[in-house]
């Protein structure tokens, strides 16, 4: 129970942190965009990741499943 306890504190500070870091920046206006002459590229290429996201996609979820079936097949040893 305590372990639950501390998991749930600390995982409530980091997000009271990150939000804190986030909205805490101050009333600062960001800067204006800075307009550049010169040759852009078309808008709507695919960018070199774009033609890989399918696969990464698939990866994510076979290493998902592997790391699952991994800690499933650890036996809990009282050492």
């Amino acid at each position: 129970m305590r372990s639950k306890l501390y998991t749930y504190v600390v995982t409530l500070i980091l997000i009271a942190g990150a939000a804190h870091i986030g909205y805490g920046q101050g009333a600062k206006e960001p800067p204006e965009p800075q307009v550049r002459t010169g040759d852009a590229p078309p808008f709507g290429l695919p960018t070199p990741i774009d033609d890989y996201i399918p696969h990464l996609l698939i990866f994510g979820v076979f290493m998902g499943g592997y790391f699952f079936y991994k800690a499933e097949r650890q036996k809990v040893t009282n050492s």
